[in-house]
């Protein structure tokens, strides 16, 4: 772009259908803030089905996922600005995690736009024909960047996704044409950026290859051509793709030339149906012919990529052509942003040529036949608005297909290119190789009729999981298409053995068995040889992934056999002659401290006792203890107590050579504090490990939960009188220490009074009596006026109100309660306010008007500056106040010839001391004012004057 003094530029966007589909994977290039890089934005369009739409970044769980809905045959844009970080793939030659995944719950198209008045351009997304495993990137090698660089930008889409690039030139951090390999994960993705701008070192015909599908996107920013300079980029397809016969259609750049990359050696180029080659190409190389006619047929003998540079003057646009074999569309939505410069490129077969609809109606679309190719036309149209107007739009064909492109002008000073064309009618993906137990699902399209698998399904979709080579046939507005896709399964597995046990101190080598190879190891501790060394019981496992990420795990329990335990090292016996230590090893041998072998021995007195036990498995465990006897702990925490409420009861549970309390309630404190009703129990360990437990009832007096109710609401003087609900009191003291059995009220505020019964227990209740003053009208809302199309919020509010009623007309129904303090309104009218409490209502109208505040200043199309002393100066008239005004004056070829920011004073007519030609001159004007809704807000006004002497 251009950068000509400080312009204003208007920002516009193009939606058409371009590739529908359910699923779009994209990575979005990055663009120099040098030249412009924002907004951002995600363009959809629905098709004639609601679609609920879901943005993600798969590989990023910080990003904040966005949901949106586009209605039937609807249009929606999404800012990512404020994400521009996480969304451009930057820097180069990093693992990221940008890629973005568009899901949707039916068809619909997407682009990505750099909406940058200065550095625009439209990515298409292609749904699943951006998704491949063989690649050659497309690109030009005519101009240099001014500011950016070439870039390739890969996503991944599935785990362990190995991708292998040759570049053809030097980029951040490889050499040109030295292979390199990186593995990606899904939503991954990767960038490979130039080190030199120049024109031919850029990066087409670098060879792509994975192992699964992945999706690539170009880019090239601020090209630079005689001054001016743009970003371009498309996201491309696959090899298997790509055709051999196309069709470009000259734009209005100042050069169009069409840019021919091979994918396989001895491929023969043909132009215009001509005979001899044009000229021969081997795999990777990069051709340009100079597009001389409005259209131009493309021939190859094996596939080829075709990219098309074009534009707006000295503005470039790219796009990506679509082969022309049964591909294309028999219908295509669009907008037309503006009446700016506005072009649709199409082509279609010349059977089809009369059967053109546009928005219900005809449309004069002069085809010319296309050169060399007689059964094709094409043409260029340039549509005033009175031919296609400003926004949606509809170019439809009753009996084939056809492919549209669309080339706009940004006020002159950038341009737009892009196809919206289905660039595969049949694409059941390239070859994959899964996991075993996984399954994929192979979409033959939805445009498409009469579908024949191998597998004899005929639904357009079918889902595989055995290894085997599917092919499916489709009709497709008359073309019989065939696809194929092998499909191979990996298996993996691994061998650890079985569960085992060992004696106590023994170890093992656990060694992993699998025929696979070239796979990594992962024990439960994060080592990854190919052995384990177990020396501790728990479970063993071993997961082991092959290079494209399949997995296999197995696993074991590793434990030692049981070792005799009889119990702490000294043991007490509680108030028993007889105590029986128990041999916890089956089928042992025992040996006891006095030669004895059973499995049990019978202690009746203190000492030490030991044994030695050899397992059924050749084990050897002892164990020993000391045996003390001695008498329980005695413990009484007394008589059942009643006391009134609140009253607290201290229990004391403390023994002798205590060492644990436990209460009913866990609490483990020898001291037991409650207020609480109830029965207390708490067991008690002395330091001999015997214990002993006691229980204890808490009552309460009987007494009121409350003595007057709830708090009380009175109007105006009337009085109440507090009466005290309780029997047998002794004495009564209220807050203003009295002593009478009642209490009159007479004013708000709050009441208290506290009883001692005959218990000598307390009892008190405290109440709040509030009253109500009379509703005022004073300060409810007058009568007002808003601007057209604006709204106002008026509140009602009473504090001590307890229902509103609103009555009169408002466009905002649905978002009023008619029974709330504030009411929304925007139409004029008479509106009715009824507010009420308990002690009364009130009603107040209230009148809203509504009045324009449209401010627009006035410009004249005319002036002569002949200094006849009437019209000599082009000034602006203020029909409303305007701040911060700003005016710019252009010739024809864009040139700032006057510039003020006080346009009041005007321009003579004068540039470079001289008075200008007589002619059409081009203004644009900024300033400050009211806009429709009465807020203050920078408004833009263009134009042109005529300069008459």
């Amino acid at each position: 772009m251009k950068i000509i003094g400080t312009t204003i530029l208007l920002f516009y966007s193009i939606i058409g259908f371009t590739q529908i589909d359910t699923e779009f994977w994209f990575v979005a290039p990055e663009a120099s803030n040098l030249h412009g890089d924002s907004p951002i934005y995600l363009r959809l369009s629905g098709t004639g089905q609601t679609a609920n739409v879901r943005v993600s970044q798969p590989a990023n769980p910080s990003f904040a996922v966005i949901t949106t809905t586009v209605g039937a045959n609807g249009t929606v844009s999404i800012n990512l600005s404020n994400f521009l970080v996480n969304i451009e793939n930057n820097p180069p030659n990093q693992v990221l995690n940008k890629g973005i995944l568009i899901q949707s719950t039916t068809e619909i198209s997407a682009y990505y736009e750099i909406a940058n008045g200065f550095n625009p351009e439209i990515f298409p997304l292609k749904g699943r024909n951006a998704l491949g495993t063989s690649f050659f990137t497309i690109g030009q090698n005519q101009f240099r960047n001014e500011f950016g660089a070439a870039a390739i930008d890969v996503v991944a889409i599935e785990n362990g996704t190995i991708v292998t690039i040759v570049p053809t030139a030097n980029i951040v951090g490889h050499t040109a044409n030295v292979p390199f390999t990186i593995t990606l994960n899904r939503g991954e993705t990767f960038s490979c950026r130039a080190t030199n701008t120049t024109a031919t070192s850029h990066l087409a015909g670098t060879k792509i290859t994975s192992n699964k599908p992945i999706a690539i996107t170009i880019s090239d920013d601020s090209l630079f051509q005689n001054g001016d300079f743009d970003i371009i980029g498309d996201q491309i397809v696959p090899i298997g793709l790509i055709g051999m016969e196309y069709i470009a259609v000259a734009g209005l750049g100042t050069q169009e030339l069409l840019f021919v990359l091979a994918t396989e050696d001895n491929t023969d180029i043909f132009t215009n149906g001509n005979i001899a080659a044009l000229t021969t190409l081997n795999e990777g190389q990069l051709y340009k012919i100079n597009i001389n006619n409005p259209s131009i047929y493309l021939q190859s003998s094996k596939p080829v990529y075709a990219y098309h540079i074009s534009g707006h003057n000295d503005e470039l646009g790219d796009a990506l052509l679509p082969p022309i074999n049964c591909t294309g569309s028999d219908r295509v939505s669009f907008v037309r942003p503006g009446n700016e410069q506005f072009s649709m490129m199409v082509l279609t077969e010349a059977s089809n040529q009369n059967n053109f609809t546009f928005n219900g109606g005809t449309i004069n679309l002069n085809f010319t036949p296309v050169p060399g190719n007689p059964n094709w036309i094409a043409t260029r149209i340039d549509p005033t608005t009175g031919v296609v107007p400003v926004g949606n739009n509809i170019l439809e064909n009753s009996t084939g297909l056809f492919h549209l492109g669309i080339l706009y002008n940004y006020d002159g000073f950038s341009s737009e290119y892009g196809y919206f064309s289905n660039y595969s009618s049949l694409n059941i993906g390239d070859d994959r190789v899964i996991c075993q137990g996984t399954n994929i699902q192979l979409n033959a399209g939805n445009n498409n009729t009469d579908y024949l698998w191998s597998t004899g399904d005929t639904t357009q979709f079918l889902t595989v999981s055995a290894q085997d080579t599917y092919s499916v046939q489709v009709n497709y507005f008359g073309c019989t298409l065939n696809d194929t896709v092998i499909l191979n399964v990996n298996e993996i597995s691994i061998e650890i053995g079985e569960d085992f046990s060992m004696c106590v101190g023994s170890d093992s080598l656990i060694v992993a068995n699998t025929p696979n190879t070239n796979i990594t190891y992962e024990w439960q501790d994060g080592s990854t040889g190919t052995s384990f060394f177990a020396n501790d019981t728990g479970k063993i496992s071993l997961i082991v992934t092959d290079t494209i990420g399949c997995e296999a795990t197995d696993s074991l329990l590793f434990s030692y056999y049981p070792v005799i335990e009889l119990g702490n090292d000294t043991s007490f016996v509680c108030d028993s002659l007889r105590f029986e230590l128990i041999g916890n090893v089956p089928n042992a041998t025992y040996l006891w401290q006095d030669g004895s072998t059973d499995t049990f021995y019978i202690v009746t007195s203190d000492g030490l006792y030991w044994v030695n036990v050899v397992d059924a498995h050749g084990c050897f465990s002892s164990d020993s203890l000391f045996v003390t006897f001695v008498n329980s702990p005695v413990l009484d925490l007394g008589d059942d107590v009643t006391v009134c409420r609140d009253e607290p009861v201290v229990l004391d549970a403390t023994i002798p050579n205590g060492v644990g309390y436990f209460w009913q309630d866990s609490t483990q404190t020898a001291i037991y504090t409650t207020n609480n009703m109830g029965t207390y129990i708490v067991r008690v360990v002395d330091n001999s490990t015997c214990f002993t437990w006691d229980t204890l009832v808490v009552s309460h007096f009987i007494a009121p939960d409350s003595l007057f109710g709830a708090d009380t609401l009175l109007c105006n003087t009337e009085a109440y009188e507090l009466i005290p609900t309780i029997s047998n009191p002794s004495t009564f003291i209220w807050q203003d220490e009295s002593t009478n059995p009642t209490f009159t009220i007479t004013e708000t505020g709050i009441y208290w009074v506290d009883i001692i019964d005959l218990n000598n227990c307390l009892s008190s209740d405290t109440i709040e009596a509030r009253y109500l003053s009379d509703l005022s009208a004073i300060n409810l809302p007058e009568d007002t006026t808003i601007c057209t199309g604006s709204s106002i919020v008026l509140s009602a509010y009473q504090s001590e109100a307890t229902a509103y009623q609103w009555r009169g007309q408002s466009t905002y129904f649905g978002e009023n309660d008619y029974e709330s303090d504030t009411f929304k309104m925007t139409i004029a009218g008479i509106y009715e306010i009824t507010i009420t409490n308990e002690c009364g209502t009130i009603a107040k109208d209230i009148e809203l008007i509504v009045e324009d505040c449209t401010c627009e200043p006035f410009v004249p199309n005319a002036f002569t500056p002949n200094n006849d002393g009437e019209n000599d100066t082009f000034k602006i008239f203020e029909s409303c106040p305007i701040e911060n005004a700003e005016l710019w004056v252009f010739d024809r070829n864009g040139g700032l010839i006057h510039y003020t920011n006080q346009p009041e004073d005007g321009w003579n007519g004068f540039f470079d001391g001289k008075i200008v030609p007589n002619g059409v001159y081009v203004w644009q004007l900024t300033y400050e004012a009211e806009n429709q809704f009465g807020i203050i807000e920078k408004q833009l006004m263009a134009g042109d004057v005529t300069v008459v002497k």
